[in-house]
């Protein structure tokens, strides 16, 4: 399965604030998630990235994404509502996915899922969307833990309200 994380962060690597608020994301930074899920035919978040789009407002659904197989990585027994799959492991996701036979999946967790799917050397490609914003204290791309994974650069662009995609692939 090809894995691509996909995060919109701050210039200095954060993905939301201290509470969890991701109200300095930009709206083509959204657009540029929808674009990517649909074009990859599946995406896994984490049930906090899931509550923190259901405060955005109705402009911002997954539901818009269509039948797209959606995964929620959340623990065990967690409902995670009407036209998503909940799975409890990054391989477990994996597997979900493969069994409904998705060949490629974006992936948009927090700091921790993001960790789990490095950590088991599960992404293929990273594409960050840097918004032109710094903060001083919040969530990190990447939760504090113990590994280190090489990029290769592959491109950067400008998109719209400056923000800067910059793409790697991981290397192996």
């Amino acid at each position: 399965m090809h894995v691509i994380l996909f995060m919109a962060m701050s210039l200095n690597g954060f993905v939301a604030d201290e509470t969890g608020s991701e109200d300095f994301i930009s709206d083509k930074s959204w657009d540029a998630f929808c674009e990517l899920a649909k074009e990859k035919g599946a995406f896994i978040i984490g049930r906090k990235t899931l509550e923190a789009v259901k405060t955005w407002g109705p402009e911002y659904s997954f539901d818009s994404l269509g039948d797209i197989p959606k995964i929620i990585l959340t623990g065990s027994g967690v409902e995670v509502g009407n036209g998503f799959i909940n799975a409890s492991s990054p391989q477990e996701a994996l597997q979900k996915l493969s069994e409904l036979g998705v060949r490629s999946v974006l992936l948009g967790g927090g700091p921790t899922i993001n960790s789990g799917f490095i950590k088991e050397n599960l992404v293929d490609e990273i594409i960050f969307n840097i918004e032109p914003v710094i903060m001083g204290k919040g969530k990190p791309v990447f939760a504090s833990e113990d590994f280190q994974t090489n990029l290769e650069f592959n491109s950067v662009k400008e998109l719209a309200e400056g923000v800067i995609q910059v793409r790697y692939t991981v290397k192996r």
